[in-house]
């Protein structure tokens, strides 16, 4: 990301409007999101989908798409979530929430795993790439909520992005990876201790 220009046919978001989407007044239509301390990416709408991250890569390659945005799988037997975007913003700005996020009725159906044990996975992988047993390993944990209010996506990455110091957050729709993920989103933030 950093400060140089966007790729050709890619715009930057107005100078008034530094750090969209704001809590509260969610981009319309932003289907991806990633922010980080350097900047954000925003996708907005879907020219074309991808069923094979061979496609994707081919669509790149070629030239005959500007960007692919979305979200692999863990399992290479599932589809992927990839699209081309219909706008594609990049901006030096992350994304941060203009406001605390609204507070909402929240029950908490699964951790998975507990947090005890995800922070004993944390320290033992610690404790192995202080011995040198490994570089790097990403370790990941899902809560799984039941609201009784919908919950717009982007807001909820923006309100991420704005609680830890890297403005580290993303958000994806699923839709793309076929009819089974359709409303469905992938949000979420890192660190997660």
């Amino acid at each position: 990301m950093g400060t140089s220009p966007p790729p050709s046919g890619h715009r930057n978001p107005p100078d008034w409007a530094p750090n969209l989407p704001r809590l509260g007044t969610p981009l319309g239509g932003s289907t991806f999101l990633l922010s980080g301390r350097s900047g954000s990416v925003h996708g907005v709408g879907r020219e074309r989908t991808f069923a094979t991250t061979q496609a994707a890569a081919a669509a790149l390659h070629s030239r005959s798409c500007r960007g692919i945005v979305g979200a692999l799988p863990f399992d290479l037997d599932d589809p992927a979530a990839l699209w081309e975007p219909a706008d594609l913003t990049v901006s030096a700005q992350p994304l941060a929430p203009a406001a605390p996020p609204q507070r909402r009725s929240v029950t908490v159906l699964a951790r998975l795993p507990e947090p005890a044990e995800h922070q004993r996975r944390v320290g033992e992988i610690v404790a192995r790439i202080r011995a040198g047993q490994a570089q790097k390993v990403v370790l990941a944990r899902a809560v799984q909520l039941q609201v009784d209010e919908a919950i717009d996506p982007i807001a909820l990455a923006a309100a991420f992005a704005g609680g830890n110091t890297a403005n580290n957050a993303f958000a994806v729709a699923l839709d793309a990876a076929g009819e089974r993920y359709a409303g469905q989103w992938l949000v979420g933030a890192s660190p997660e201790l």
